[in-house]
């Protein structure tokens, strides 16, 4: 969830781009240069104060990156507090890639990062959210992996057989966190109709 990123030195950076340039991009590139130490001494707290600005103007990777490192405590201290609206977001713009592209690899990038984004809200203590999120996803992978007339997103953006596995798999790990929630179940405004079994025998089924 971190994402990979060259290794590119602020120097070669500076050679590259305009002396003012103040791009997202760059401040990503400075940021992760300072971050692991390359060409430059470890900054973290320069490293993450690059890395947010550019996350904060929108870039996809440097939102990515941020993201995984909270949740990793990369140069910060693991913090899921922070790390979740960055992977809402990453999940946001990974969505509408999927939908723009409908490429199987961008399929299970959404899946993937949808259920980060419910799994934190479960170590958080967040059930009613946590129920919610991973309703929703049960619910746009069902449509994915059901492709018919009913169904505007399979047909439209499932396409080949490629993608119906990714869908499955969705539906099977969003499965898994609502049976989580029943085990762990200890707030009473939770509205669960299902027992734990229910959901891994239809998990099972598919």
């Amino acid at each position: 969830y971190g994402g990979t990123y060259y290794k590119t030195s602020p120097q070669a950076l500076l050679r590259i781009a305009p002396h003012r340039d103040d791009s997202p991009q760059r401040k990503l590139h400075i940021g992760l240069a300072y971050l692991g130490g390359i060409d430059v001494e470890i900054n973290r707290e320069l490293a993450v104060s690059l890395i947010t600005e550019a996350a904060e103007e929108g870039h996809a990777s440097a939102i990515a990156k941020l993201a995984g490192m909270y949740y990793n405590g990369e140069g910060v201290a693991i913090d899921l507090e922070p790390s979740l609206p960055y992977y809402e977001q990453l999940c946001r713009n990974q969505e509408a890639e999927f939908r723009h592209t409908g490429t199987a690899e961008s399929v299970k990038d959404w899946i993937d990062t949808q259920n980060m984004v419910g799994s934190i809200l479960l170590e958080l203590g967040r059930s009613a959210d946590a129920q919610q999120h991973f309703r929703a996803m049960l619910h746009h992978c069902k449509k994915l992996s059901f492709p018919t007339i009913f169904s505007w997103q399979g047909r439209a953006l499932l396409g080949g057989s490629k993608k119906a596995p990714y869908a499955y798999y969705g539906k099977a790990l969003a499965r898994v966190g609502l049976a989580k929630l029943l085990e762990d179940k200890k707030d009473s405004d939770l509205d669960i109709e299902f027992k734990y079994d229910d959901y891994v025998d239809d998990a099972l089924d598919d």
